[in-house]
């Protein structure tokens, strides 16, 4: 019994670590880790956050693109049970820079935990399965990459919310290339139905921009429909967003200023009746507004009000700032001139701007810091981390395929011949046991 149970525990010892190396797809030669830190030596979560796309920068120091195709078509991702394929794509991928950015749908991040996937390549004659619009979830209703040159915008999510006019090109942005704003030519978003905005409804609006110099009132993003409004600008380097109705509008006032010819992420949520402004992940101005309805277009980097009335000053007759005293009881009227804030006539951004997204929720903080440690570069990105590059270790592969390759015709008939000997001398052997344990028997 024990000889059975040590004969047992060697062959587990031999499988286990067969187990460990598991590979997903012998076709594919090469791998390497990927590990999405969100414990405190990563990016400290607070809060669970659901399927999240993730970026994972692809560059010479940390990906032999010499081993991989020439447009990247054999880069597969997947999870860390090595058998589950995730969605994804790639924004861009050049050998001859050694740049490429891979967008991969995550189902989730725990606070204070790793999650560790795998980042496949190396099989020439893979097909191309990158998937845009299967990379984010059913909340998001546009993504832009800004890749294009000089033409619209196309909207990498599943609603394909391509914008109608194109903006100026930035051949090096944040993530591959951008989209320059320069105060005078807007880029209109579609008017679509899933970018319609129903009254009391959550949203999120999120990008990553770079100021050139400070402004006064300049207007990123601006969504009208009639009286309503929705903008969001800013103001002397401080963001702000504005809420307009047929009873006027109103501001937020104070939050985090934004540093000129540096990029940072903003992000504008709205829970339904409170709007709130992030930057860099951090929580700054906030307005306690009713969000109201909007149909049509929205624009970025000028006022939409330039387009549909006369005058972007007439269009919002009375601006109150959040922090200004409502009106005595029973008043009627204009806003007191005592707490309005003189509001100079709104001009374009200038600037530029990197991956956009919108979406039906408000998401939450652990979202927006997530993804500005993701998307981000230098010492704030520290969510992605990639490993050493592993070898496929089957027959047909690494140093085993090595030797095989190695071996000349006459070595293979030596090869050939030890084997048919080897059979033979199995056979003696067991007809030889067979004899004994029959002559045993018999005496």
């Amino acid at each position: 019994m024990n000889r059975r149970l040590a004969i047992l525990l060697a062959l587990v010892l031999l499988v286990v670590p067969k187990l460990a190396a598991a590979w997903w797809n012998d076709d594919w030669t090469q791998r390497k880790s990927v590990t999405i830190d969100a414990s405190p030596s990563g990016v400290p979560l607070t809060e669970p956050v659901g399927r999240f796309p993730v970026l994972v920068r692809l560059h010479d120091g940390v990906f032999p693109f010499a081993q991989a195709m020439e447009r990247g078509q054999d880069i597969r991702f997947i999870a860390d049970d090595d058998q589950t394929p995730l969605a994804f794509h790639l924004e861009g991928f050049d050998p001859l820079l050694g740049l490429g950015f891979a967008w991969v749908d995550v189902p989730g991040l725990k606070p204070g935990t790793k999650t560790n996937i795998w980042l496949y390549y190396g099989n020439p004659k893979a097909a191309d399965v990158a998937n845009a619009a299967a990379t984010y979830d059913a909340d998001t209703l546009l993504t832009y990459h800004f890749g294009e040159r000089n033409t619209p915008p196309t909207d990498a999510s599943a609603y394909h919310n391509a914008a109608t006019t194109a903006g100026k090109f930035v051949d090096a942005a944040l993530i591959g290339h951008g989209l320059h704003l320069d105060g005078a030519t807007p880029v209109t978003l579609p008017a679509s139905p899933s970018l319609a905005i129903a009254e009391g409804a959550a949203m999120t609006l999120s990008l990553w921009l770079k100021m050139e110099a400070l402004q006064s009132n300049a207007i990123l993003y601006s969504h009208r429909d009639g009286s309503n409004a929705l903008t969001l600008g800013i103001d002397q380097g401080v963001p702000f967003v504005q809420v307009s109705d047929a009873s006027g509008s109103k501001r937020s006032s104070g939050g985090t200023p934004l540093t000129a010819g540096s990029w940072q992420h903003i992000a504008l949520v709205g829970t339904g009746n409170q709007f709130r402004i992030f930057v860099d992940g951090v929580s700054g101005a906030s307005l306690d507004a009713v969000t109201q309805a909007l149909a049509g277009s929205a624009t970025l980097g000028t006022d939409a009000a330039s387009t549909t009335v006369p005058s972007a000053v007439d269009a919002t007759p009375a601006v109150k700032a959040a922090h200004a005293p409502s009106h005595a009881p029973g008043a009627t009227g204009a806003s007191n001139p005592a707490h309005t804030p003189t509001i100079l006539a709104p001009v374009g951004f200038i600037g530029d701007i990197d991956e956009l997204q919108i979406a039906k929720v408000a998401r939450s903080e652990s979202y927006l810091k997530a993804r500005m440690a993701s998307e981000g570069a230098g010492p704030d990105a520290r969510l992605v981390a990639l490993g050493a590059d592993e070898e496929s270790s089957s027959w047909l592969t690494g140093y085993f395929a090595i030797l095989i390759n190695a071996v000349t015709p006459d070595g293979w008939v030596v090869i050939g011949v030890l084997a048919v000997m080897s059979v033979i001398s199995w056979l003696v052997m067991v007809s030889k046991t067979a004899f004994v344990n029959r002559q045993a028997r018999a005496c």
